[in-house]
């Protein structure tokens, strides 16, 4: 089955039709704000936009980021930190470690928009230092998650990560870890994905045609002589409203 559309849905969705719609067929999906909007993160982490909101202050659309809260909150925390505008010969991002409120100092002053907030263990974080303080529940149809509870058991690492980032940062294509499934919640902003079906997608066609372990950096802007084969792979993009949750 291809990626004609990427299909999206208002209603939480029982576990049985996740399981057989989306998750054993291997196809995205987007679920609209009934699956998480009683998390606290909607309510501390944003407040109603300044330019107004029509009276729809639980609309997460109408909402922006609460950088107060953030910074009094989750300042202190170290946080990965990518930069968008530097690559390494390997095609990564360059990163180095920050203060999350040193980060937002940034944004606020008008410095550091290349910069994003990446793979933050906040979730970990805050449940060690204040078990009863979580910002978010796992939604009952994403429990099933043998490899994340595998993690947090044994090794004390996990997969749960939390990203912030401004117009234009954005994360290099990949597959997710050991290519697993995922699912993603944005809390504020648009966020826009490039999706690849895998059953219709030759890696090799993604791939530098003289390095083929090296994908394609910015599918947007990728170097024609490169990566000749990738003009004639066909993305599923699908932008994701805030409120909303993405399965892939």
């Amino acid at each position: 089955m291809g990626y004609e559309g990427c299909t999206k849905i208002s209603h939480a969705p029982s576990y049985a039709e996740f399981l057989e719609e989306y998750l054993i067929p291997n196809m995205p999906v987007i679920i609209g704000p009934a699956l998480v909007t009683s998390w606290p993160a909607f309510s501390t982490w944003t407040v109603p936009s300044k330019s107004g909101t029509d009276g729809k202050e639980d609309d997460p659309t109408t909402r922006e980021i609460h950088w107060q809260y953030l910074v009094d909150r989750y300042g202190h925390f170290e946080v990965s930190v990518a930069d968008c505008a530097s690559v390494d010969v390997d095609g990564n991002q360059e990163r180095d470690t920050r203060l999350f409120r040193d980060v937002v100092s940034l944004w606020q002053n008008g410095e550091g928009r290349t910069l994003y907030v990446k793979d933050w263990h906040l979730p970990n974080a805050v449940e060690t230092e204040d078990p009863g303080k979580a910002f978010y529940t796992t939604p009952d149809i994403f429990r099933d998650d043998w490899m994340n509870a595998y993690y947090s058991a044994y090794t004390g690492d996990d997969f749960r990560f939390v990203y912030v980032g401004a117009s234009g940062t954005f994360t290099p294509l990949h597959r997710d870890v050991y290519t697993s499934y995922s699912w993603s919640t944005n809390i504020c902003g648009r966020k826009r994905w490039w999706l690849f079906d895998p059953q219709t997608t030759d890696v090799r066609h993604l791939a530098h045609v003289h390095r083929p372990s090296l994908l394609a950096y910015d599918v947007r802007h990728a170097d024609p002589v490169k990566f000749p084969h990738l003009a004639n792979v066909k993305a599923m993009v699908v932008d994701q409203k805030a409120g909303e949750t993405i399965f892939v």
